[in-house]
């Protein structure tokens, strides 16, 4: 076997050349490139997340003054009371009262699942259709206002006896509250 004229010497070292320039540029020189990118990409997106932050602080002022004009109507939309054992109890003892005002007979008052900064009651009583519709007035009226998650209406005399009697009624509200001063 003879050897490798200067000809191909040459190409042979020009191959091993670029071979390593290839692998210089794969192993070196590219991951370094994308570093500078990947690090420019963050650099935009935490400028992006400064100027967000700025705007968001600059606004602080009028954010603290609709607060202070909002204040006055807390009471309109959250319980006032010290811990959440005496939120629920006030409104459990609000349901109570409602229930009386509409002239219905309660048999069961209990607490509901609440989460945060909200509580959670529930009364089961007989009633007629009129106190129905009187009972969800008053809670409807009263401030500070309520949310009824869930009413239950079971009527099944009415289907036994062709007429409207007296049905079972479960109702669910949930109130938010707030610590008094």
């Amino acid at each position: 076997m003879s050897g490798l004229s200067p000809r191909e010497q040459r190409l042979v070292a020009v191959f091993i050349l670029l071979l390593l320039l290839g692998a210089a540029w794969q192993f070196i020189v590219a991951p370094v490139i994308d570093g500078f990118a990947a690090r420019s990409t963050e650099r935009d997106r935490l400028v992006a997340t400064i100027q967000h932050n700025d705007r968001l602080i600059a606004t602080l002022p009028q954010l603290r003054r609709r607060v202070e004009r909002q204040r006055p109507d807390r009471a309109r939309f959250a319980l006032a009371a010290a811990n959440r054992e005496m939120a629920a109890d006030l409104l459990r003892q609000r349901l109570q009262h409602s229930f009386e005002v509409a002239g219905a007979s309660i048999s069961g008052l209990g607490d509901s699942e609440a989460s945060g900064r909200w509580v959670a009651a529930s009364a089961e009583g007989a009633l007629t259709l009129d106190q129905l519709v009187r009972l969800l007035t008053e809670l409807q009226d009263q401030t500070p206002y309520l949310v009824i998650t869930g009413l239950n209406v079971i009527a099944d005399r009415a289907f036994q006896t062709g007429k409207l009697d007296l049905m079972t009624v479960k109702i669910d509200v949930a109130i938010p509250y707030s610590r008094t001063a």
